[in-house]
């Protein structure tokens, strides 16, 4: 497999607007994750989009970057993802609050953020990115999230 191929042409249809991108984007989705390369994730996380007319095959990349867990260790793909939060930033701000709010609801997994947090092996920029993710899920409702989502802030 050529992953640079499949990469693009994930990103490529994203959107996926038609019966012919939806199966494109799945076939180089479901390519590149058979490859179990870790590095994957930051190539799911460029392919989000808030615009995306299918937000069930997109919802695919979520259950494909959590799955590295198993793969990889929670440890490894928290901060993979965490190194790739970036690319969402324009396009999938929804989707980044989508893995966000997944991540605060998991018990191991928001204490593996929290761990990545005090590492400070992100870089500031996603770091602030996800500071402002968590500050706004608080905000938007608090019962639900500022318990967890404190927990993490807590470690910043």
């Amino acid at each position: 497999m050529e992953t640079e191929k499949e990469v693009k042409r994930l990103i490529a249809n994203r959107l996926m607007r038609s019966d012919e991108e939806i199966e494109n984007f799945e076939e180089a989705m479901n390519a590149l994750y058979r490859v179990n390369d870790i590095d994957n994730i930051k190539f799911y996380c460029q392919a989000f989009d808030d615009n995306t007319e299918d937000r069930a095959v997109m919802f695919s990349l979520i259950h494909g970057i959590e799955a590295y867990d198993q793969i990889f260790g929670t440890d490894r793909a928290t901060e993979k993802f965490l190194e790739s939060i970036h690319f969402m930033k324009e396009k999938a701000k929804e989707w980044l609050e989508t893995m966000v709010l997944r991540v605060l609801n998991d018990d191991a997994s928001r204490k593996e953020m929290i761990q990545q947090v005090k590492l400070e092996n992100i870089s500031s920029e996603n770091l602030m990115l996800l500071k402002q993710v968590i500050e706004n899920l608080i905000k938007r409702n608090p019962n639900k999230f500022e318990a967890n989502g404190i927990e993490v802030l807590n470690a910043f």
